[in-house]
């Protein structure tokens, strides 16, 4: 069995014209939380759902604990829970009845986890599901998910529609499936503070696309900001410091870099070069800035 949970090799997926994923190779090791970020249409939910086995890939490969996901593999059944759009069970459902359900369905299903959940936000198991706004529906599948005690969870948007309260509680949870279970959590958001609090790593898709994979404790050691004049050539960047991105500001220049070993670039930049620490906000305003003639974006990921 492979040490990875996820594993995806040059993973493409057409839709007709439109390629939805292109070439992305990405893998992710146990009991991390991995933020999947990027612009509507990046890819992020396409490629969910080619690791939960919903679509075929149309060339590479994605695979869960070293198998396959498509077809799906006896081997990946009953540990994987999820999280998508695209969930309406027929009228006069009620909570209960989804919660039935998804115990029939997993062997590991804690009802009580599940109810106690949906009772944390006043969610009574016998409202019906077309009653419950979107952000108690989002909620009721959350509480399905968790209380599933999977090894893997593939959540896409999760909080879409919760207020504030229920984003943080949703996110602490997360937190704590992979910290006192050991589970692995992949995660699709747009709202960044969550994920700053809570993430292990992210990966940045922009256009099917990845262009960045990295822990956040790399980013914040690795990544700067630097400012240089307009006509600075970036081929005199020091050995080894990889230009993640550059925009045109003004006179000047913007440049977002990272190194390994930061503080001795740091230290060998010319003293009227402005470097800056980078938080997740600038980081990833940047790299999915419209590209345009002031913008450039260098490819550039680490998996793992």
């Amino acid at each position: 069995m492979s040490h990875l949970v996820v594993e995806t090799v040059d993973l493409h997926r057409n839709f007709g014209n439109t390629k939805a994923l292109r070439g992305v190779s990405l893998t992710v090791p146990p009991h991390q939380v991995l933020a999947l970020v990027g612009p509507n249409g990046a890819g992020k939910s396409t490629l969910l759902k080619l690791l939960l086995g919903h679509l075929v890939p149309t060339s590479g490969d994605a695979r869960v604990w070293g198998h396959n996901t498509y077809p799906p593999a006896i081997q990946i059944a009953g540990r994987v829970a999820s999280v998508c759009d695209g969930h309406q069970p027929p009228r006069g459902t009620t909570v209960q009845g989804i919660l039935n359900l998804k115990q029939g369905a997993v062997a590991r299903f804690d009802a009580r986890l599940a109810t106690e959940l949906c009772c944390e936000r006043e969610i009574g198991t016998n409202r019906f599901w077309h009653a419950l706004s979107k952000g108690q529906r989002r909620w009721v599948l959350i509480a399905a998910a968790v209380a599933s005690h999977a090894d893997l969870y593939l959540l896409d948007e999760p909080a879409d529609g919760l207020d504030p309260t229920a984003r943080r509680r949703l996110y602490g949870l997360l937190r704590e499936l992979a910290d006192e279970q050991g589970a692995t959590v992949i995660v699709a958001s747009h709202i960044l503070s969550d994920i700053e609090r809570s993430a292990d790593h992210i990966a940045v898709l922009i256009q099917g696309r990845l262009y960045l994979s990295i822990s956040l404790e790399q980013m914040r050691e690795e990544v700067r900001e630097i400012e240089v004049t307009r006509d600075f050539d970036t081929d005199d960047l020091p050995a080894g410091v990889e230009l993640l991105v550059q925009r045109e500001l003004g006179s000047s220049r913007l440049l977002w870099v990272r190194h390994h070993e930061l503080l001795h670039v740091e230290n060998s930049l010319p003293d009227e070069i402005q470097r800056r620490s980078v938080g997740l906000d600038d980081l990833y305003a940047a790299l999915t800035s419209q590209p345009d003639s002031t913008t450039q974006v260098s490819e550039f990921q680490e998996a793992g």
